[in-house]
């Protein structure tokens, strides 16, 4: 599918558990982005990446996804600060955009998840 897409699309997006909802994840998979973008003759320079991150907010019992693509791989949880710093550290890699997925996605979720806006 990228060999066909990469040299039409403008941006590119990956769910978190293609990753594994980690730095070291959205890295080796980032490589693998560039190395398809060449393959089809591409700069990757020229094409936008953007990530989903599921993040656990305060009260959150673990959202439920329904397959086992989802198996074994974490929300983010702890303080919002340490939170901004996995996001600063998804942006040093290249990554445009990110998609917060948050548990519990209600209003007092949304609300936590300004606080991890505000730290950046």
């Amino acid at each position: 599918v990228l060999e066909a897409t990469l040299p039409h699309v403008a941006s590119w997006n990956a769910w978190f558990s293609w990753y594994g909802n980690s730095v070291e994840g959205a890295a080796s998979l980032l490589t693998t982005i560039d190395e398809q973008c060449e393959r089809v003759g591409r700069d990757p320079a020229t094409l936008e990446r953007t990530l989903a991150v599921h993040v656990a907010a305060p009260g959150g019992t673990g959202r439920v996804f329904g397959d086992d693509e989802h198996a074994g791989v974490h929300a983010l949880s702890g303080p919002v600060g340490a939170i901004a710093a996995h996001l600063e550290a998804l942006a040093d890699l290249g990554v445009a955009h990110v998609q917060l997925v948050v548990d519990p996605i209600d209003a007092r979720g949304v609300e936590w998840a300004a606080g991890i806006l505000e730290e950046l």
